[in-house]
């Protein structure tokens, strides 16, 4: 007597649309063009596109503002970032520092410009170069290429010459430990002209004039 044929196991080809996305995404080693001819949009994860495929559904987004595109590029791109620290011309005179951020396109993302009370003229780079550093980690920035017109301080923060003022030794140390924290940073020297942005926060700051 022939025994009665089991009943042939249902493909998962031929589920319903809601346990087939099921099934997909249980299973991400199923190509996308074994069950569908439609192709995946630029970006597109496979959870949404198996359930834009299979069930209709459009994750839920606002629409990207150019301040929210440029706030996220801070996170990828490269930023320029230029400081300088001066004072009145005294050795422990009244000092002011300031920092410029801008995008590689040079547009502006915030600005420091500020007095630091009594500081010499080197300790006002190191000051400069350290809130500069502070703000781009506040905004998220994690590439950053910084441009100052202190020889000494590049060097120093370089591993160049050796920190060899007492009063310069913390402040090296906080802004080594800043740099530690970008994913890529490169600090170079420029000469005055170049860095003429910073410079005017710093006067900015000190009131004087032009």
């Amino acid at each position: 007597m022939t025994e009665p044929r089991k009943p042939r196991k249902a493909s998962w080809r031929e589920l319903p649309p809601d346990e087939k996305a099921a099934h997909l995404l249980d299973t991400p080693t199923i190509a996308d063009g074994v069950w569908t001819s439609e192709p995946r949009l630029r970006r597109e994860t496979r959870s949404d596109f198996v359930r834009r495929v299979l069930l209709g559904e459009t994750p839920e987004s606002e629409p990207e503002t150019p301040e929210a595109a440029e706030q996220a590029g801070l996170q990828r791109g490269y930023y320029i970032l230029n400081t300088d620290g001066g004072n009145s011309g005294n050795p422990l005179g009244r000092a002011a520092i300031g920092a410029l951020l801008r995008t590689r396109r040079l547009v502006t993302v915030d600005q420091i410009s500020k007095p630091i009370g009594a500081a010499t003229h080197n300790e006002a780079e190191y000051q400069a170069l350290i809130e500069g550093l502070k703000l781009a980690r506040d905004y998220g920035v994690q590439r950053i290429r910084v441009y100052m017109d202190s020889e000494l301080v590049v060097d120093q923060v370089n591993g160049v010459s050796a920190v060899k003022k007492a009063r310069l030794s913390e402040l090296h140390t906080v802004a080594s430990s800043l740099v530690a924290l970008f994913t890529s940073i490169r600090i170079c020297w420029v000469p005055r002209e170049m860095n003429a942005e910073a410079d005017r926060l710093v006067k900015d700051a000190l009131g004087a004039p032009d």
